[in-house]
């Protein structure tokens, strides 16, 4: 049985307070406090994956990202899920700002997003880019210097939206992602 399911049979609703930590609402015993820490790695990995299913479910129609990828985009996110849900909650706010669409709205998730970071900085330089150069498909650039251990990877796409990707700097090939980001971004799938 699954963290999260045992602890709602309880009465306790839980939820993430960010990506570190797990907000429990209802009656907490000394007991459900205790299992919630013992357990809190797996209640926190389900509340992510639990988000990226519900942004994905936003997301992908609004994008027309079909169902087929969905798959591999599950796949790509098992390997940094918080960057994922970075990524999907800015697609989603953005999305959100610029339709407004009723029953969908992700205000929630979005009001924290709306102090400007060095991410939103990078990702408006990348859409700068794409428009002050109407030829290009995608516009990325690479930062190394922003953590030790990673290459943040600032990537804006013309017409589908932006994202950073947090990549161990042991695993970084640029010239394999620049493969990658060519063969998945024909002109259909711009479409």
């Amino acid at each position: 049985m699954r963290a999260i399911e045992q602890f709602m049979r309880q009465g306790i609703r839980l939820e993430l307070a960010d990506d570190n930590n797990v907000r429990a609402i209802g009656t907490l015993t000394d007991h459900a406090r205790t299992a919630i820490k013992s357990c809190k790695p797996q209640i926190i990995n389900e509340l992510q994956w639990r988000e990226l299913e519900r942004l994905l479910a936003i997301v992908a129609p609004a994008y027309n990202i079909p169902a087929d990828e969905y798959p591999l985009i599950r796949e790509i996110a098992q390997s940094d899920l918080p960057a994922a849900l970075a990524c999907y909650r800015d697609l989603a706010r953005r999305h959100d700002d610029n339709t407004h669409q009723s029953g969908r709205s992700l205000r929630g998730i979005s009001a924290k997003a709306k102090t400007v970071t060095p991410a939103d900085e990078r990702t408006a330089k990348m859409v700068a880019k794409l428009k002050a150069e109407p030829g290009l498909i995608y516009a990325m650039q690479s930062h190394d210097e922003v953590e030790p251990d990673a290459v943040i990877l600032t990537l804006a796409i013309r017409g589908k939206g932006t994202c950073e990707l947090r990549i161990p700097k042991s695993r970084y090939d640029a010239f394999a992602l620049l493969e990658l980001i060519e063969k998945h971004t024909t002109r259909v799938t711009l479409q």
